[in-house]
């Protein structure tokens, strides 16, 4: 075997060793925005969750205020018709 074919080897390889640790640091790097991707998307669900538990008890919320200012005004009404029905038409003293 000659000596410089030891050399002729060890440059065809050299290439494919540099590109294989390329590789290796792409998936590295892929591989951590993939895993960070994830972490935001389970932050986001996390907060659409939130979101729409806030959503809900407004609603519920803003629910029994129609019905309780229903209920006032039907109170009031009734008063005021009561109120008129006690006093005289014409003013009588």
């Amino acid at each position: 075997m000659k000596p410089h074919s030891n050399f002729a080897f060890s440059d065809k390889v050299r290439p494919y060793t540099l590109e294989k640790t390329g590789l290796n640091g792409r998936l590295s790097e892929e591989t951590a925005l993939h895993d960070a991707t994830k972490s935001q998307l389970e932050r986001l669900k996390q907060e659409a969750y939130n979101l729409y538990t806030a959503y809900t008890g407004a609603m519920q919320q803003l629910e029994e205020y129609r019905v309780a200012l229903e209920r006032e005004s039907q109170e009031s009404a009734r008063l005021h018709q009561a109120g008129a029905y006690s006093r005289p038409l014409f003013g009588s003293t």
